[in-house]
């Protein structure tokens, strides 16, 4: 009764009667352009982006971590986290900007982002990322040209990485894995060729450490919570 008497008297005045428990109209009201925030880029993308990374101080401590392994010749390096989302793919892109920084010794990389190959086919890939001559004839004449351009990089001063992404997808695919183990032979007496960082979730390293001899080659471990 009272709120019709209030809307009549609305009417009779010219201002609109309210509803009650209206549904409120949306804020349309444009984000603010990059540039009104001082960025000159958006930020908040669902692509991992390095650049626009926050490091916190689990991932400044993996990220110092894994340029020890590539600039020291470790072999290679495991991250771990229990969950997607938790910015693997991101702290890996930033690892590989750090390594390319103006004065630093020259970098060769290979991204695999989708490991479900074949041992050739991963093979395959990784010697097209690092720039190594397209000699696949077979196997052995592939890793002896891939050993070949390695050790003339290395002669310049130079490091060579291999990342891994989604490595959990590697779990049931024992054949690929210790295709990985091999290419880790790949050494001098003054270290690896080739670093291998392999990332994933927690089945990764349930398969990592099922091959004792891999298992041993990557002696930087990095849980991420």
């Amino acid at each position: 009764m009272i709120q019709t008497f209030v809307s009549y008297v609305q009417k009779k005045n010219g201002q609109p009667p309210k509803v009650a428990n209206a549904t409120p109209e949306p804020d349309t009201t444009p984000m603010p352009e990059p540039g009104g925030w001082g960025l000159t880029r958006e930020p908040f993308t669902l692509c991992a982006d390095p650049e626009m990374l926050y490091l916190g101080a689990g991932h400044r401590d993996a990220l110092a971590r894994l340029l020890y392994a590539v600039r020291t010749h470790k072999g290679g390096a495991l991250l771990v986290s229990e969950d997607a989302g938790d910015g693997k793919t991101s702290l890996l892109r930033r690892l590989l900007l750090d390594l390319a920084v103006p004065g630093a010794p020259p970098v060769l990389s290979a991204f695999i982002e989708y490991p479900t190959l074949t041992p050739t086919q991963m093979l395959r890939a990784i010697a097209t990322g690092l720039g190594a001559p397209k000699a696949l004839r077979d196997k052995a004449t592939a890793v002896a040209s891939l050993r070949e351009h390695l050790l003339a990089h290395r002669a310049t001063g130079g490091v060579a990485v291999v990342v891994v992404d989604e490595g959990q997808l590697l779990a049931d695919r024992t054949a690929v894995l210790q295709e990985l183990r091999i290419l880790l032979n790949l050494s001098t007496p003054e270290g690896f060729l080739l670093t291998f960082l392999l990332s994933g979730q927690k089945p990764l390293m349930a398969a990592v450490k099922a091959i004792p001899e891999l298992w041993q080659r990557l002696p930087v471990r990095i849980f991420l919570d």
